[in-house]
């Protein structure tokens, strides 16, 4: 036993390592939209990815919910003010609830935007990065996918219509993606 403990606490120190990590991992800092937008306007820079979000419903998602019918919804679903509330804003901004990831850029009256679906940017805004697609993923952008999508379009949702991801994606067809 006396050879053993040695052992066992080199191990346990490694998997609390490992799990600071994961942790730390795990609060990346959402920069918000501006962030996005200073290089995906331009073909020159980054692509022009901002300009199909910003004719997205994506873009206006948070407005929505200040609409008469937005109002009506929350009120059949018992819903005082729907700007307010977090059953309609995990929905309809982006990294609702966590106010700890929330960089000084960040507004949940953008709406939904680039990093509800890609993550938070903190580690792979920089060109450097984005420059390569397989550094951008390593350094924590996410590519979404259907499943990404069914996290808000889904039957939980007071609005819900059928949700068809390939015509969605149709729809909001960007970056490396939009070739395939």
């Amino acid at each position: 036993m006396k050879k053993l403990l040695p052992l066992l606490v080199i191990a346990g120190l490694f998997v609390a390592v490992i799990s600071m990590a994961s942790a730390e991992a795990a609060k990346l800092k959402y920069g918000g939209l501006s962030t996005c937008k200073a290089c995906h306007s331009s073909a020159k820079m980054g692509g022009e990815e901002y300009k199909a979000y910003e004719k997205s419903k994506h873009a206006a998602a948070f407005k929505t919910l200040s609409t008469d019918k937005a109002k009506e919804v929350a009120k059949a679903a018992g819903v005082a003010d729907p700007t307010k509330d977090p059953k309609c804003l995990k929905c309809h901004t982006t990294a609702y609830g966590k106010k700890d990831q929330q960089g000084e850029k960040y507004s949940a009256e953008e709406g939904v935007t680039c990093e509800a679906c890609h993550g938070p940017g903190e580690n792979y805004k920089s060109m450097p990065v984005m420059k390569d697609h397989a550094k951008s993923v390593a350094a924590g952008l996410l590519v979404p996918n259907e499943k990404t999508c069914l996290e808000c379009h889904n039957d939980k949702s007071p609005t819900y219509k059928a949700f068809d991801y390939k015509k969605a994606w149709a729809i909001m067809k960007h970056g490396p993606e939009k070739t395939k």
